[in-house]
């Protein structure tokens, strides 16, 4: 399924408590919200717990697997995905590689529109999502890293 918007990376990043979470755009849009609600219904086999809907903020909660996901769109911070502690870290890292594979083929098509048609191999589409997952590997790693050091200054 295609998720629209504006052409955007979405990143891995640490809340103040140390959880991942995936910011999906930096603006709200309503569309996309609903595009990657979607999408997770769709894609990753998610079922639908609570829908949380108000004027400015939406939140809802989505089980995939064993592991429960909150999708927020709030009007001045944007889009986000996140799990309520770590336990899901791997599966938003996975998620934040899915997006950017589909935004980066995505933007080529539409380059690809602007000049004569390319020939796109699958070999290149899997090192380009790849490149993507190691660097959300990466950047887990990092968070990891983040919390354990939090965890040593508590004690």
């Amino acid at each position: 399924m295609l998720l629209p918007c504006k052409t955007m990376k979405a990143r891995l990043n640490t809340d103040p408590r140390g959880w991942c979470e995936v910011i999906i755009t930096d603006g709200r849009e309503d569309a996309r919200f609903l595009a990657v609600a979607d999408w997770l219904r769709t894609e990753l086999g998610g079922e639908l717990l609570k829908r949380l809907d108000g004027p400015d903020q939406r939140y809802w909660d989505f089980r995939i697997g064993d592991k429960v996901l909150t999708l927020h769109s709030e009007h001045y911070l944007g889009v986000s995905l996140y799990s309520k502690g770590s336990q899901a870290d791997d599966l938003l890292a996975e998620i934040c590689t899915r997006i950017n594979a589909w935004e980066s083929s995505r933007h080529s098509e539409e380059m690809g529109r602007h000049r004569e048609p390319q020939a796109r191999s699958d070999a290149g589409m899997e090192e380009r999502s790849k490149r993507l997952s190691e660097d959300c590997q990466r950047l887990l790693a990092k968070v990891r890293a983040n919390q354990a050091a939090r965890i040593l200054r508590r004690e």
